[in-house]
């Protein structure tokens, strides 16, 4: 049996992730999330949480990232 203690934190990622994109619904979110894992498969029901988990984590680092240097430039201008 998977750990229940993992769903809290999948979801308070991927609702992170959401808050970026609010105008995508929730099943596409998840399609999204999964696609980027794996461009090349439709395996959306075959990501496991904890893959789910870093892709989630891995675009809000990437999200960041890009918010630091849009920053960065907002101060040079």
């Amino acid at each position: 049996m998977r750990d229940p203690d993992r769903i809290p934190l999948v979801l308070q990622e991927i609702e992170k992730v959401w808050r970026l994109h609010p105008d995508w619904r929730l099943g596409q979110l998840v399609c999204n999330l999964a696609a980027w894992v794996d461009p090349t498969q439709n395996i959306v029901w075959d990501v496991e949480d904890e893959v789910l988990l870093a892709e989630a984590q891995r675009h809000l680092a990437k999200d960041a990232d890009a918010g630091e240097l849009d920053g960065a430039l907002a101060v040079k201008s």
